[in-house]
């Protein structure tokens, strides 16, 4: 793996963007996805004043799981209730 920085990587996105409907296979490079990349802010925790402290992932997974339920996108024995 390379990490490039984005202003390298934006032409490239942007030539990705002209061939990719020509291009029987996804070419992983779209400029759209390039320019999130590059106006995403690193948060660092340690240096913030803001109290921030990552959600539990057990429990991101526990609400999703039911949150699928609730909405019936998955049923009730999938979610483990059952």
């Amino acid at each position: 793996m390379v990490f490039l920085p984005p202003a390298l990587l934006t032409p490239v996105g942007r030539l990705v963007d002209l061939v990719q409907p020509a291009w029987p296979w996804h070419i992983p490079a779209e400029h759209g996805a390039v320019a999130t990349v590059a106006a995403a802010v690193r948060v660092d925790p340690a240096s913030s004043t803001l109290d921030l402290k990552p959600r539990p992932f057990a429990d991101t997974v526990a609400d999703t799981v039911r949150w699928l339920a609730e909405t019936g996108a998955v049923t009730e024995r999938q979610a483990g209730r059952r």
